[in-house]
C-alpha cells in the first residue's frame, strides 16, 4: 500500500504476468503506458480496478492515477 498524503493506494502485484490490481478511493482515472508514451490502457477506477494484461507485451511500463481535485500519481509496473 502506497499513502500520498492523504491519499492511499495498492496497485499489486507487480511484477504482474496476468493483470494489475489498483485499489484507491481517492484516484478515478488511470492510464497504463509504456516509456514512449504509448497508451495500452485507460479508464475508470471503482475502488478497485483489474487492468487485464492480454496482448500487452512484456516490459517496464508506468501507471498514471490521476483524481477529480487534479491530484496526480506515477507508478512503475513491470508485466513479465
Amino acid at each position: 500500500q502506497i499513502k500520498i498524503g492523504k491519499a492511499q493506494v495498492s496497485i499489486y502485484p507487480n511484477p504482474a504476468s496476468d493483470y494489475i490490481k489498483i485499489k484507491t478511493d481517492d484516484f478515478n482515472q488511470y492510464q497504463l503506458f509504456d516509456e514512449k508514451g504509448v497508451v495500452y490502457r485507460k479508464g475508470w477506477i471503482d475502488e478497485c480496478e483489474t487492468i487485464e494484461r492480454n496482448t500487452i507485451p512484456a516490459g517496464v511500463y508506468f501507471l498514471k492515477l490521476s483524481s477529480t481535485m487534479g491530484d496526480v500519481y506515477y507508478h512503475r509496473v513491470v508485466l513479465n
